[in-house]
């Protein structure tokens, strides 16, 4: 009876010591440092009360990259033009119609610009990115996306949609990106929360950057083009 009594409690303590190993190895996986990508998407659709034919005339003619960009936390620091393509097939009269704020053209244009990161969360001071337009006589689509990692940010998305709805412009925003972060494999949701904050919080700035932009030139009879370099 005594050796049955040794056994059970040499058992019982094998039982605590696993159980014990199980607990510590699993605070450890849980604690244990790892690279993970995180990713934050997030939309808006917005509507401004200027007709669609103004707001094209304010987005090709003045220079509404920088204000866009800034608003995402970013700075424009060069903004090179690889190519337009401009179809005026739709038009009969396609200078005075331009002239006049009612233009059919179609146009397709190619950038590539360059912009400086202000988030310390982010190891890298520069990004490149690619954008892509096309404006036809009711509709709008901007797409910026980066050319290659910049520190942490793996890659970064932005598209912007507008649309002629009732004599206003209906305008929706979307961004996507993915940051590598290094952490415990425990918080990889908490970081995959921050990061989806900071894409609605950006895309709000966004907003009030397009409205405020709009609104400046809204009322003017005539929109003078920017002259290349002059960002307003």
């Amino acid at each position: 009876m005594k050796r049955l009594h040794m056994s059970n409690k040499r058992l019982f303590g094998l039982i605590i010591a696993g159980i014990a190993g199980v607990l510590a190895g699993v605070t450890i996986w849980r604690f244990s440092i790892v690279t993970h990508t995180s990713i934050g998407t997030a939309e808006r659709t917005f509507v401004l009360n200027c007709q669609f034919a103004k707001f094209r005339q304010i987005m090709i003619r003045k220079n509404a990259t920088a204000a866009i960009v800034s608003a995402g936390g970013m700075r424009l620091i060069d903004e090179q033009v690889e190519g337009i393509s401009l179809d005026t097939s739709k038009d009969d009269h396609p200078i005075l119609s331009a002239i006049i704020g009612k233009s059919k053209a179609e146009v397709a244009a190619d950038k590539t610009l360059t912009v400086e990161l202000n988030d310390p969360n982010i190891d890298a001071s520069e990004l490149r990115l690619k954008q892509q337009a096309v404006i036809d006589e009711s509709s709008m689509s901007v797409e910026t996306s980066s050319i290659a990692p910049a520190g942490q940010l793996r890659n970064y998305k932005t598209t912007l949609e507008a649309r002629e709805t009732d004599r206003q412009t209906t305008v929706t925003i979307r961004i996507e990106m993915q940051i590598d972060v290094q952490l415990p494999i425990f918080f990889t949701r908490k970081a995959d929360e921050r990061v989806t904050e900071s894409a609605e919080r950006a895309l709000a700035e966004q907003e009030t950057s397009i409205e405020a932009f709009v609104d400046r030139f809204a009322n003017s009879k005539v929109i003078i083009p920017d002259f290349p370099g002059k960002n307003d």
